[in-house]
């Protein structure tokens, strides 16, 4: 059985998530041959310590098999509106069957909206698109985003 839970951000969970962020990683990068995977886990202690960073899990048993890292703050343009900003998500492969993703979004929504999120903005790859998962929840797509190696 699979649980979803916040965490609370420790240096414990932070070397949990790692070994999952390199495969991550491997699986969604584009670039790997160019821009190497070089967490700059300073700025998430920051975004802690600023009560900014949020982190949701999913376990089976004690196992890490997923989490949710998210931003949670003042939209820029919109300061009165608390936005939850999506950084990463992912579930490990072994455990997409079924719905299983599905519940793991759907508890991430709930735990922002009981913390008074108006918006939740979330991502997907292009070459790994999940459009379809987040339009059956409700999303609407807003932004198209382009990304050119320059250097």
């Amino acid at each position: 059985m699979i649980t979803y839970q916040y965490e609370n951000f420790t240096v414990g969970l932070m070397n949990e998530i790692e070994p999952l962020l390199h495969e991550h990683w491997r699986e969604l990068a584009l670039e790997q041959g160019s821009i190497i995977l070089e967490p700059d886990w300073d700025a998430y202690w920051n975004a802690k310590r600023l009560d900014h960073l949020c982190v949701i899990t999913a376990r089976r048993g004690d196992l890490l098999v997923g989490y949710y890292v998210g931003f949670i703050k003042p939209h820029l343009h919109y300061r009165s509106s608390l936005t939850a900003y999506n950084d990463i998500y992912w579930l490990h492969p072994d455990y997409r069957q079924g719905m299983t993703g599905v519940r793991f979004l759907k508890f991430i929504e709930k735990f922002l909206q009981d913390l008074g999120v108006q918006r939740i903005i979330m991502n997907t790859k292009a070459h790994m698109d999940k459009s379809v998962i987040f339009e059956r929840l409700g999303y609407r797509p807003s932004d198209i985003v382009y990304t050119k190696m320059i250097g």
